[in-house]
């Protein structure tokens, strides 16, 4: 049975909580003799169980994906009053009156002044009046 990277599990685990039987296992497995009311207590912690190591096993894989992404991103910071450049990937050409073609059009426009922080990612822009866009961006798009 295929293991989930992430989990550590197979798939038909992580969901029953038991790893599925071949044809073969069915033919010579044996009713146990164990009071139904014990089963349902160890088949419910059994599944708690497996929801616990799940849970661990995904936060570490998220720790391990934050880590690598990361590795190669540089944080942007700016400041009050600095000038930057937005980038016009996910512009619409109809509200910044740029030609409709984004092959022949400017990939960034500005400089636009940075007025103030949103958030630590967001920075509202001296947008002209011209334009119709939200004066808020991500540092994504933009650079100094």
């Amino acid at each position: 049975m295929p293991i989930n990277s992430s989990t550590k599990l197979a798939p038909f685990e992580a969901d029953l909580g038991y790893i599925s039987l071949n044809p073969l296992q069915l033919a010579a497995e044996q009713c146990q003799n164990v009071p139904k009311s014990r089963r349902g207590a160890e088949f419910q912690e059994r599944q708690n169980a497996i929801l616990f190591r799940c849970r661990e096993a995904l936060a570490q894989a998220q720790e391990r994906m934050r880590d690598i992404y990361d590795r190669n991103r540089e944080e942007q910071v700016f400041n009050v009053g600095d000038q930057v450049y937005l980038s016009t990937r996910n512009l619409d050409p109809k509200y910044t009156g740029l030609p409709n073609s984004s092959k022949f059009g400017p990939k960034w426009i500005g400089p636009y002044t940075v007025v103030r922080k949103v958030h630590n990612h967001a920075y509202e822009l001296n947008i002209q009046a011209g334009n119709k866009l939200h004066p808020v961006f991500n540092t994504g798009s933009l650079k100094p």
